[in-house]
C-alpha cells in the first residue's frame, strides 16, 4: 500500500511544531515527525483515524513554494465507540501502509 504523502508531496523543510485539531484525543507522530497518525472522536461520540502530514506544495515546474500540515483521510475509514480498538486499528493501517507505527500515543489532556 502507498504512503499517505507521494513524492511531489514530499517536503524539504523540517516540520513546523504539530498542534491537534480540537477533535483529535491521541496522537503519534512518525517518520521523524513529517506524518502524524490521529485519533478523533465525533460529535456522536465514535472514533476514526486519519493523518496529519507535513508537506510540500510545488509549483508547475517542481519548484518548492510552502510548506504546511495537510490533513489527509483514509480511503476508508473506521467508525468504533471503542477508544482503544480504534488506537489499535489506525496503527494497524498505518504499519500497512509502510509507516513504522509503534503505537506510542500522546493524548490531548
Amino acid at each position: 500500500m502507498e504512503p499517505p504523502v507521494g513524492e511531489f508531496l514530499r517536503p524539504v523543510l523540517d516540520p513546523e511544531q504539530y498542534v491537534p485539531e480540537s477533535d483529535v484525543v491521541a496522537w503519534e507522530t512518525l517518520e521523524n515527525g513529517r506524518i502524524v497518525l490521529e485519533v478523533f472522536k465525533r460529535t456522536n461520540g465514535t472514533f476514526g483515524f486519519r493523518y496529519n502530514a507535513w508537506v510540500a506544495w510545488r509549483d508547475a515546474g517542481d519548484e518548492v513554494r510552502s510548506h504546511s500540515w495537510f490533513r489527509m483521510n483514509p480511503a476508508s475509514n473506521l467508525i468504533t465507540d471503542s477508544f482503544p480498538d480504534a488506537c489499535n486499528y489506525a496503527v494497524s493501517r498505518a504499519n500497512e501502509r509502510g509507516l513504522s507505527s509503534e503505537g506510542k500515543w500522546s493524548h490531548v489532556t
